[in-house]
């Protein structure tokens, strides 16, 4: 995302994969419209390569931040640019109804954005507390027990099946998305 337009050539360079994988990798997001060719650059010599960007319209990322206080909501196109966010109830005491208001509210954005070629992409979901990625559960959360031990993967995963979901403490969340994307103010 940060260096585009970009040539198979140049992503080759640029990632340490061979031009040959690149092509490969490049023709996959081809046909899944992820990736579209914008032109030619100029060169002196030689046969001018073609540049490559995000089809940032295919699809849709929604984020997710649970927390005590409060949570929130965002979607991004595929270039990371905040196409919308809002606030959420905090998490519940019981983490089935919070669950269930975050499934209405998933709803409404694959609804919204059901005329992207791809909709939803991926699910982000910032937590606090302990999680344990192998496991797919909250091992802790500070005065908040009926989430200690709740699958939070599988259930994420069944608010959107076949969508990739991505669970990560918040703070560890948040210093990805600044570093790939810079501040987004406030979400």
């Amino acid at each position: 995302i940060k260096y585009q337009p970009v040539s198979r050539a140049a992503t080759a360079k640029l990632t340490g994969l061979s031009k040959v994988t690149v092509s490969q990798a490049v023709e996959w997001l081809l046909e899944r419209r992820i990736v579209c060719e914008i032109g030619i650059t100029e060169i002196s010599r030689g046969r001018p390569p073609i540049l490559l960007t995000v089809n940032a319209e295919a699809g849709v990322i929604v984020g997710i931040e649970a927390d005590k206080i409060a949570s929130k909501i965002g979607v991004s196109d595929l270039n990371g640019r905040l196409l919308q966010w809002e606030y959420l109830p905090p998490l519940e005491d019981n983490p089935d109804v919070f669950m269930e208001k975050l499934r209405k509210e998933i709803d409404t954005i694959r609804n919204t954005y059901q005329a992207m070629p791809l909709g939803i992409v991926g699910i982000g979901f910032g937590i606090i507390g302990s999680y344990n990625e192998k496991m797919g559960i909250i091992e802790y959360i500070a005065n908040q027990s009926s989430w200690n031990e709740y699958p939070l993967q599988l259930s994420l995963e069944s608010l959107s099946p076949g969508v990739p979901v991505r669970v990560e403490r918040v703070a560890q969340m948040g210093a990805i998305g600044e570093a790939a994307f810079g501040n987004l103010g406030g979400m």
